[in-house]
C-alpha cells in the first residue's frame, strides 16, 4: 500500500517533504471513527518518504529496503481520515547497508506523530 501521495521536496540521501490522503484509501473511509488504527499508519508513510531519498541515490536504485526497527516513536494527536498529513523525513545516518533516519507527521500545525526509522538496504 502507498502511503505517500505528494513528494513535495527531495534531497537524495538528506531529506524529503511530502503529503498523504488517509481518505485515498477506501478501507480507511469505511472506518471513520477507528483513530487508534489511524495513529500508526503516519509511521509507515514517514518510512516510505525516507525509502524516497534513499533510493533517489543512484547506489541504492534496485535494491530492497527492510525496516530494522522504530525508536523514539511518539504518537501524540488522532486525526481525521479526511485530513491532509503532512510528512517530514530527515537521513541521520546511511552507510552501504545500514541507516537511519527522522521523521514527523503533521496535520496542519499539530504533530500527530514522529519517531526514528532504522533499516537496511539489501
Amino acid at each position: 500500500m502507498l502511503f505517500v501521495d505528494n513528494i513535495l521536496s527531495l534531497e537524495p540521501g538528506v531529506s524529503a517533504t511530502g503529503e498523504w490522503q488517509p481518505s485515498r484509501i477506501c478501507w480507511l473511509r469505511s472506518h471513520p471513527n477507528s483513530t487508534n488504527l489511524l495513529l500508526t499508519l503516519p509511521m509507515e508513510a514517514l518510512a516510505q518518504l525516507g525509502a524516497c531519498a534513499v533510493f533517489a541515490i543512484e547506489r541504492y536504485r534496485g535494491r530492497k529496503p527492510f525496516l530494522v526497527g522504530l525508536e523514539k516513536v511518539e504518537f501524540l494527536q488522532p486525526y481525521s481520515v479526511d485530513s491532509t498529513v503532512y510528512l517530514s523525513v530527515e537521513i541521520i545516518s546511511l552507510g552501504s547497508r545500514y541507516g537511519k533516519a527522522r521523521g514527523t507527521a503533521k496535520v496542519g500545525k499539530q504533530t500527530i506523530c514522529r519517531g526514528e526509522i532504522s533499516f537496511v538496504v539489501v
